[in-house]
């Protein structure tokens, strides 16, 4: 849904709209495309079956895997974005990029998950 609106617009993604996934029809959609019941209760998702749902919801096309969304441990993201801030060369400069980030870190194995949005305009000479 982020992904779709595009990076002139995802910046004006409300709360309203976040809201549809917890929508029990909208999970037991989910739960289908997972080999689940069309049960309404969610379940724990991890990394690869986060990655699973949003290939298959791909606005790219159905199937596309999600070269602008990553699963990760927040040590990992503050990394990653520090990386990134600091080198203005980076590739995703310029792009839209969707993390959906680990409340804790690479060591432990948290359950809980935020997501993540920002474009970074490439600097321009």
């Amino acid at each position: 849904m982020l992904y779709d609106l595009g990076p002139e617009r995802f910046h004006a993604f409300t709360r309203e709209q976040a809201s549809v996934v917890l929508r029990p029809d909208f999970i037991a959609q989910q739960n289908v495309k997972l080999g689940r019941s069309s049960s309404t209760e969610a379940v724990w998702l991890g990394p690869r079956r986060i990655i699973e749902l949003a290939t298959k919801d791909n606005p790219d096309g159905a199937g596309v895997a999600p070269w602008w969304l990553s699963c990760v441990a927040y040590d990992h993201f503050l990394a990653g974005f520090e990386r990134v801030l600091s080198d203005a060369s980076d590739a995703r400069h310029g792009s839209l990029q969707i993390t959906v980030v680990n409340t804790d870190n690479a060591a432990q194995c948290g359950q809980h998950w935020f997501v993540v949005a920002y474009l970074i305009e490439p600097e321009r000479g």
